[in-house]
């Protein structure tokens, strides 16, 4: 029974594989017919080239009428009537100087616009990465240091503060431990009027009794003078004989000599009044009488040399005796004379003294007066400081930390920079510097409109025929300026409708056949002329523009034998090339899609189809062309998806030239 079951297998087993194999080759060869099927063609690069084509007809050359499309006052004009000129010879200008500052301008635009796109499309330098590097780093800085100040600023606030309310405290305080230098010089200052009040009281006595002294001294004096003048004047022996000459004299001395007594008897009683009373008034009193006294002595002395003068002598009462008396009142006259200026002096000084007693006392209070107003203002200006600081508390505070969070954005800034200086330039930023390129184009485009616009060439080899303006002059866009004659009797008329005539220019090249012709003899052409006078054909607006055909060396050389075959009224059939670019992105024009304002595109990634949107340049017969990096060379298109087949059908390449090829793969569904 094994036996058999193992011959079994035996026979069995080449027959299971062959079934699996030609099961799996099936499932390989013949793929599920619900699986979808991709038309798609490879993205290449290229020129794309946009074409306005228009019908037109060839016509026999009237006088050309060249006037500037634009109105402005003539420059220069460099020809004459009657001149020979050549294609392109600029025949006149408008003044360009605006228009050259415009192109200057623009092309300035342009190149940064350029410059900025490059800059994006390269990324952050290591030399910018590490600025931004250096400028976190300063930021954060800066904001290590916001928080510092702030911080040590609000202890130095506290710290005022609590200085402030010490410095009330120990001004009001009583404690002698705790006394301010305001309260120190109040202290000081009365230390000083006490010290300065019991020096001064002290030479004020010391002054007194020297002046009581000297009155005392000059009493004694005076007395001794009047004892003189009674000896002489009760002298027995010249009693008769004294003032004899004139006795009004003796009479006058002896009066003088009495008031004298009662007057020395007055200033002994000031004197012993001011020894007890010891005042300022007592002594000044006594100095005044002394005075008093003295003056009178030496009046009474002056009258008794007077009586000395007018008496005579005898031998009772000889010469000797008289020149002894005359010698006695000189001399106390000399002495009462001392006595006087002793006295006046004793009194001056004890004026002196008490009014520098006064004086310094004066100043001594007025200090005292003066170290407690400043006690008062030190006491007043550090309870406005107490307050200003309380008050400026609250703003200081705030004001650090306005700093500390302006520091802290400009930290968070800095960050933000340098993480997008690291970062890859975004799709949306990539497109918006192409469009600040594409408009920066169009200005330099713009620019040159309006040179060529106030600049009036040749458009062909001719004749001056007439020159309507001189330079200086206005000249106006409808009015034509030179007229010339061309040499070439043919041009071709071709009607350009409103739409595509702002993307017509003097000077554009221009693809030519004729119905008369095979279609591959093709003629090179240039517009040389655009109407700036509308024509209305079936109430649709269409501007004239003239093109002539190139010299026979610039044709082809299948189109040159043609040329002299040329008749006008032939139908021309025109393409006239507006713009063109070299080495551009270009797809199909019915690969994009349009979903609302965004075109898309749908690219085979992997096997998944991937809807991407797309920035669109330039249209032409060849392709669109693709802005920014959203595509790349040899990227899959998707054209249209079936579900035939369950294949991926590649179309080729591109309008670009790219190489292609055909072959089918199963998509996994």
């Amino acid at each position: 029974m094994k036996r058999n079951r193992s011959k079994f297998f035996k026979l069995a087993m080449p027959l299971i594989i062959l079934s699996v194999a030609a099961i799996a080759i099936y499932k390989i060869v013949v793929p599920s017919k619900d699986a979808p099927e991709y038309t798609t063609v490879k993205i290449g690069k290229g020129k794309i080239i946009q074409l306005v084509n228009e019908t037109g007809t060839v016509k026999a050359n009237e006088e050309l009428k060249l006037q500037f499309l634009s109105s402005g006052r003539i420059e220069k004009i460099n020809v004459k009537t009657g001149d020979r000129v050549i294609k392109d010879q600029i025949l006149a200008e408008l003044d360009l100087s605006n228009a050259k500052i415009r192109m200057s301008e623009a092309q300035a635009q342009l190149s940064g616009a350029q410059a900025n796109l490059r800059k994006l499309l390269d990324g952050a330098s290591r030399e910018d990465i590490s600025i931004s590097e250096a400028s976190v780093a300063q930021a954060r800085s800066s904001y290590d240091s916001a928080q510092k100040e702030r911080d040590k600023t609000k202890a130095t606030i506290e710290e005022n503060i609590r200085q402030a309310q010490k410095d009330i405290a120990d001004l009001e305080s009583d404690d002698p431990s705790t006394m301010t230098p305001s309260e120190q010089s109040i202290v000081q200052a009365e230390t000083a009027l006490k010290n300065l009040t019991a020096t001064l009281d002290q030479g004020v006595r010391d002054q007194r009794k020297n002046s009581v002294t000297q009155v005392d001294d000059k009493l004694a004096i005076g007395f001794f003078a009047l004892d003189e003048i009674k000896r002489i004047l009760e002298d027995e022996d010249a009693k008769l004989l004294l003032s004899i000459k004139d006795t009004s004299v003796l009479l006058s001395a002896k009066n003088n000599l009495l008031a004298a007594r009662e007057m020395h008897a007055g200033a002994k009683s000031s004197l012993n009044r001011a020894r007890i009373e010891e005042t300022n008034v007592s002594v000044e009193s006594a100095i005044n009488d002394a005075l008093a006294f003295l003056f009178k002595t030496q009046q009474a002395l002056q009258d008794t040399f007077r009586v000395l003068e007018n008496s005579q002598t005898d031998n009772g009462f000889p010469l000797t005796a008289l020149n002894a008396y005359k010698a006695t009142v000189n001399s106390q006259l000399s002495l009462i004379n001392a006595g006087i200026q002793a006295l006046r002096n004793s009194e001056q000084a004890l004026a002196n003294s008490i009014l520098s007693q006064s004086t310094r006392i004066k100043e001594a209070r007025e200090s005292i007066d003066q170290a407690k107003t400043n006690y008062a203002n030190t006491l007043k200006n550090a309870k406005n400081n107490l307050e200003n600081l309380i008050k400026n508390k609250d703003q200081q505070i705030a004001s650090l930390d306005s700093r500390v969070k302006a520091a802290e954005e400009s930290l968070r800034l800095a960050e933000a920079q340098l993480e997008k200086a690291k970062a890859p330039a975004r799709t949306a930023d990539i497109e918006f510097s192409y469009s600040q390129v594409k408009q920066a184009q169009a200005g330099v485009l713009s620019a040159k409109k309006l040179i060529d616009d106030a600049t009036i060439k040749a458009p062909m080899d001719g004749v001056i025929t007439d020159i309507s303006n001189k330079v200086g002059e206005i000249a106006g866009a409808a009015n034509p300026v030179i007229r010339m004659l061309a040499e070439d009797g043919l041009v071709i008329e071709v009607d350009i409708s409103e739409t595509d005539i702002d993307k017509i220019s003097i000077g554009n090249a221009c693809e030519i056949t004729l119905d008369a012709f095979s279609d591959n003899i093709k003629f090179a052409g240039e517009l040389f002329f655009v109407d700036p006078a509308q024509t209305l054909i079936q109430e649709v607006v269409f501007y004239k523009v003239k093109i002539a055909l190139l010299d026979p060396e610039l044709q082809a050389e299948e189109s040159r034998e043609a040329l002299g075959k040329i008749k006008p009224g032939m139908t021309a059939n025109v393409s006239i090339v507006v713009e063109q670019r070299d080495d551009v992105l270009l797809v199909p024009s019915r690969a994009i899609q349009t979903q609302g304002k965004q075109r898309m595109v749908r690219v085979l990634h992997e096997g998944q189809i991937i809807e991407v949107p797309v920035q669109v340049g330039l249209s032409g017969d060849n392709g669109v062309e693709i802005l920014g990096d959203s595509l790349r060379e040899g990227d899959q298109l998707v054209l249209n998806t079936t579900a035939a087949t369950g294949t991926v059908r590649n179309t080729g390449t591109g309008p670009g030239g790219m190489p292609g090829g055909l072959g089918s793969i199963m998509m996994p569904r």
